[in-house]
């Protein structure tokens, strides 16, 4: 494994996807900001997710049982982003435009292990671009080893589920009409992934171009159902 120094954010937007439909439609992933959730301990605080894909969900895309998370609360003062290979470490700044108050942060050593149903998607606040679950991690490993992993490795450890991920959301986003029907969604998200499973479709993000091939048979999938409505 490659040794890197932390990378610096150039702004929100490298990190951030504040959409309202990628907010309300996005699968649940790595560095998903929640608000108002019950710790476990009778507070409700907000918490960012920063478990790998592979480890917040089971089969057929539900969240698993527990899912790992860090507090995120507020900081003393402002952590610019040009200071973030500095020091502080243990911190991962949020958007003010979260709604959550100024200058917050994911503490990346004050974990929980929050229930699956207090991360509702009423309750999520921002999703994450693919480079900004990158920075999450290697900042996140960091946080507890001070070992700099270069963001090419995190990506290649995650690929695949990101790109499948991406699949669900256009899948989701096509075949909902409306987005905060959350009984909709759900049940968009499980037909997503019996879809996969029972063509054994999944196996193609492992193969060369196999990815090109899954996208043209999901978009094939998605227009047959839109058209039997």
């Amino acid at each position: 494994m490659r040794v890197d120094v932390l990378v610096a954010p150039r702004s929100d937007d490298e990190l951030w996807d504040l959409d309202d439909e990628a907010v309300r439609l996005r699968p649940y992933m790595t560095g998903d900001v929640f608000a108002d959730v019950d710790d476990g301990d009778a507070e409700h605080v907000a918490v960012m997710i920063v478990g790998h894909p592979c480890v917040i969900r089971g089969s057929r895309g539900r969240l698993a049982r527990r899912v790992p998370c860090c507090v995120v609360k507020q900081m003393q003062d402002e952590l610019p982003y040009d200071q973030w290979p500095e020091g502080r470490f243990h911190l991962f700044p949020v958007p003010d435009a979260l709604g959550l108050g100024e200058h917050h942060a994911a503490y990346l050593l004050e974990w929980r292990s929050v229930r699956q149903g207090e991360l509702r998607r009423d309750r999520r606040r921002a999703t994450m671009t693919d480079r900004g679950v990158y920075i999450l991690q290697q900042r996140f490993t960091h946080a507890i080893t001070r070992y700099a992993t270069v963001l090419a490795d995190f990506e290649a450890a995650t690929i695949k589920e990101m790109r499948e991920a991406e699949l669900e959301h256009e899948w989701v986003a096509d075949l909902v009409a409306d987005p905060a029907d959350d009984a909709a969604v759900n049940e968009q998200v499980l037909a997503f992934h019996t879809f996969l499973d029972e063509g054994g479709y999944r196996k193609l993000l492992r193969q060369e171009g196999g990815e090109t091939r899954l996208r043209a048979i999901v978009r094939t999938e998605i227009k047959r159902r839109r058209g039997a409505h």
